[in-house]
């Protein structure tokens, strides 16, 4: 291993030099033997512990982990200083952007698939002990395809959490990559079909349906009470808000409705995809009759019974006809 001028390199060994040799007490001391010395060469192991070869005598470092070990000493001190019990967590940790081992102990046993998405997760507040609530995620809407297509990733992990969501309690709870590359792919994928019972042995609803440039959603999903932990329902809940374009929590939970009393389900309430309002505007407005006439148009207005959104009314009958100035919601 060749060796920068003044660097110090340091060295994988598979066993200890010798069991003979000064061990210090502290990194402290350790490290100025090193630097007194002008020592270039530091070995590190699996035996938790950090060594130098001086005049033909062994000097070392032990320390105490619970699994794994440190390849350099700034990583043994980061390490300590932000409590981590495992080196295999601290590399991990770095690699994933985690600050300490309470984060990377959080990060190990959730359904996060990168560490930007815990910190985007944690950062906007979707990580806490409130877990009412965010077992059961139905979504409902529009987006349009542009959208779709820029929120493509959190797309295909909402719709693959729907997809593999347990159907009975011996089925493990996960978040995968499909694999899913483009859009059409997706759309073949997760369009309408048949029916997948849950643990409960109710319909898993999984609809997306074209309409012109637009695709309306509707999206639900049981997470069985086995599974009801902060690190499996953080990820799942974060991943559907971010699929129906909010940033935040507080954003995400402002958007839940309750459907009208013409809705007959035992859904409560819906989460309504961001810029449903904007669409329904603007397929009025290009008069998309075919969405307007649809089932889903029927049970998505059977939903928006809220003042916060408009949408268009129900004709007055068959014979009335919107003039090229009249609104038509």
């Amino acid at each position: 291993m060749k060796n920068k001028k003044n660097e110090i390199v340091y060295m994988e060994i598979n066993t200890s030099v010798s069991k003979h040799g000064i061990n210090f007490k502290n990194i402290e001391e350790f490290e100025y033997f090193i630097k007194e010395n002008k020592i270039k060469y530091i070995y590190y192991s699996d035996k938790k512990c950090f060594m130098v070869v001086f005049d033909s005598f062994v000097y070392s470092f032990s320390y105490d982990l619970e699994e794994g070990y440190y390849k350099t000493i700034e990583d043994y001190k980061n390490g300590m200083a932000n409590d981590f019990t495992s080196g295999i967590d601290f590399y991990n940790a770095m690699e994933a952007g985690l600050k300490n081992q309470k984060e990377a102990t959080y990060y190990k046993n959730s359904l996060f698939l990168s560490g930007k998405d815990y910190r985007d997760a944690l950062e906007y507040d979707f990580i806490g002990e409130e877990l009412k609530g965010k077992d059961y995620i139905p979504i409902i809407g529009l987006i349009s395809k542009n959208d779709l297509r820029d929120n493509f990733y959190y797309a295909n992990t909402a719709f693959s959490i729907n997809y593999n969501s347990p159907r009975d309690f011996y089925e493990t709870f996960q978040i995968i990559d499909c694999g899913i590359k483009s859009l059409d792919e997706f759309i073949e994928k997760y369009k309408k079909t048949e029916k997948k019972y849950d643990f409960y042995n109710t319909p898993v609803v999984k609809n997306i349906t074209q309409y012109a440039n637009n695709y309306f959603i509707y999206l639900e999903i049981k997470v069985p009470l086995g599974y009801k932990t902060n690190e499996k329902v953080d990820a799942a809940f974060f991943y559907y808000a971010k699929f129906a374009q909010y940033d935040s929590l507080s954003e995400f939970l402002a958007s839940k409705v309750k459907p009208g009393n013409n809705y007959i389900s035992s859904v409560r309430a819906f989460y309504i995809m961001k810029n449903t309002n904007n669409i329904l505007k603007e397929m009025a407005k290009n008069k998309h009759n075919g969405f307007f006439e649809s089932e889903d148009f029927k049970l998505l207005t059977t939903v928006l019974q809220d003042p916060r959104y408009i949408y268009p009314p129900e004709k007055k009958d068959e014979k009335h006809k919107y003039s090229d100035d009249e609104e038509y919601y």
